[in-house]
């Protein structure tokens, strides 16, 4: 840029000084007037030449209309691939959801065989955050088999010193439960609820 400007003032100078030396070689005639027009007119063009140059090169209504579509498609694909994120980022999130959902129904079977679990998770589900797919809370709800016959114990008769129900057991299964999900997924035991139901 800078070797660009020095040769134009170079140029603007020898222009000058050209026009001068002429100017003065010229002897007093009718030809002077048109001598100095055409001076005139080489020095206006010597000061002009990289304006003309400007224009003729980068001057382009094709390219300007180019650049403007091109920047247009620039922000639309932008704004797409903002929804795009927004989407896949909800698409990935539910699928996360029904994985851990999936394992959790298969551990607590396994503790708790002859009954069914339906789990359900709730977590962070903001894709800004540093705590995005993070656990919220897990809702355990445990079925009892209908088909299976429930297993009665030995009825006796009269006073027992040991009198467990099967609901304190099924309290300890559950309680169980909860230190196991707790343990694996790294969220409070008061952020686990279960439920039963027949």
């Amino acid at each position: 840029m800078i070797g660009f400007l020095k040769e134009w003032i170079t140029n603007i100078i020898i222009a000058i000084v050209f026009g001068a030396f002429v100017d003065i070689v010229i002897p007093d005639s009718s030809m002077k007037k048109y001598v100095k027009l055409t001076l005139g007119l080489l020095i206006m063009a010597v000061i002009l030449h990289p304006v003309l140059k400007l224009i003729n090169n980068d001057f382009s209504i094709s390219n300007i209309s180019f650049q403007v579509q091109n920047k247009l498609d620039n922000i639309y694909l932008k704004n797409r691939v903002e929804y795009l994120d927004i989407q896949q980022s909800d698409q990935i999130t539910k699928v996360y959801k029904e994985n851990l959902e999936r394992q959790m129904e298969q551990q607590i079977n396994e503790e708790i065989k002859g009954m069914g679990a339906e789990v359900s998770v709730d977590v962070v589900e903001d894709a800004a955050s540093k705590d995005y797919g993070k656990l919220k809370k897990i809702n355990v709800m445990i079925k009892k088999n209908a088909n299976e016959v429930a297993k009665v114990e030995k009825v006796k008769i009269g006073k027992t010193e040991n009198s467990e129900t099967g609901d304190e057991t099924s309290d300890m299964d559950y309680s169980q439960i909860k230190r196991t999900l707790s343990s694996i997924y790294g969220i409070g035991m008061d952020s686990i609820e279960i439920n039963t139901s027949s």
